[in-house]
């Protein structure tokens, strides 16, 4: 009878109580673990998109002011030139409005 037992019950009652403990407490640590990791990852991907985001609209916000104050620039000097105001022909008096 008793090497029935010992062939039915191959492991101790403390084995058979501690281990799926243990199992459960591992695998829960992990999936938190593992569920945190992958959280900061999109948190961390979240904010560089934004950043790069917010980098080109400022970038591009400078380029073009940069042009439109090239654009002005050109049409009040075609202004000028059609207006009568500034002669091509005299170097320096565009020499002087140009650096105005």
């Amino acid at each position: 009878m008793r090497s029935v037992l010992k062939k039915i019950r191959p492991f101790s009652l403390k084995t058979v109580l501690i281990v799926p403990f243990v199992l459960q407490i591992v695998t829960a640590v992990g999936l938190v673990g593992y569920l945190s990791y992958r959280s900061g990852q999109k948190a961390v991907e979240d904010l560089a998109n934004k950043l790069l985001e917010e980098t080109a609209e400022r970038v591009s916000d400078r380029v073009n002011s940069y042009f439109d104050q090239s654009r002005q620039f050109v049409t009040l000097n075609r202004l000028a030139v059609e207006q009568g105001d500034l002669d091509l022909t005299d170097v320096d008096q565009v020499y002087w409005r140009l650096w105005r």
